[in-house]
């Protein structure tokens, strides 16, 4: 099996070069990366020579980001991560092992933040999009997460590297928030598993670690915060 990893980004300068770092320490390598990003500062240029390309979408949209890199990517495994989340050493060997059961649809594990601290609703959330993976073809097979049509493309070749840089402008239907949580909801119409690895740390700069923070944080990036924390959201933000 041949796996694809989608790196999405947005102003991630300070944080890249490690997230891409994890990739090359990786026991198993990725068969081709792609950096999707909607930055305004230094992040392409400093993933550039590490990519197999890069793709420039509109901030704001994780989910067009994220299709749009699947339907640009050509390996057998999809992976999902970020510009500031770090997959830990043979977590790709891991993911594909689970991946060749037929029974597992999606593999992935616990976050933690770079303090060393559980992120404790990711477990109860299931997999989520700084470290997931799943086959291409299951998602293909669910219909995907949106309907997404590429016109007036520009695609430049960087002479140093050779890495090519497309733009495009985007018809889509795609939602902006929350899309790990709708990728899940159409790969599980197929019937099958969530399959749960501890081999499969992530470490993220995302710094939530408890209940209240969690839910301030979500409540601020304007999310909806019921698919996370559940009903008792408005209670907790009374206290």
């Amino acid at each position: 099996m041949t796996i694809s990893v989608i790196l999405t980004t947005m102003n991630n300068a300070d944080t890249v070069q490690d997230a891409l770092n994890g990739l090359a320490k990786q026991t198993r390598f990725p068969d081709e990366i792609i950096l999707v990003d909607s930055s305004s500062d230094d992040t392409p240029d400093i993933a550039a020579p590490f990519v197999d390309q890069i793709i420039t979408t509109p901030p704001g949209n994780l989910g067009l980001a994220m299709q749009v890199g699947i339907n640009h990517a050509q390996g057998d495994i999809i992976v999902s991560t970020d510009g500031d989340s770090i997959l830990i050493e043979g977590w790709l060997e891991k993911a594909e092992e689970l991946l060749k059961k037929p029974e597992c649809l999606i593999a992935w594990g616990p976050s933690f933040g770079f303090n060393g601290i559980k992120l404790w609703w990711t477990e109860n959330a299931g997999p989520v999009g700084r470290g997931m993976a799943y086959r291409r073809q299951d998602f293909i097979d669910a219909g995907g997460l949106c309907k997404v049509t590429e016109k007036d493309c520009v695609t430049d070749t960087d002479l140093v590297t050779g890495v090519e840089t497309t733009e495009c402008l985007y018809e889509h239907d795609c939602p902006a928030w929350f899309e790990d949580h709708l990728i899940k909801k159409a790969l599980a119409t197929l019937g099958g598993e969530w399959c749960y690895s501890d081999d499969m740390i992530v470490y993220t700069e995302f710094p939530t670690t408890t209940f209240k923070k969690t839910v301030k944080q979500v409540a601020v990036l304007g999310t909806t915060v019921g698919l996370v924390v559940g009903i008792g959201v408005k209670s907790a933000l009374r206290r």
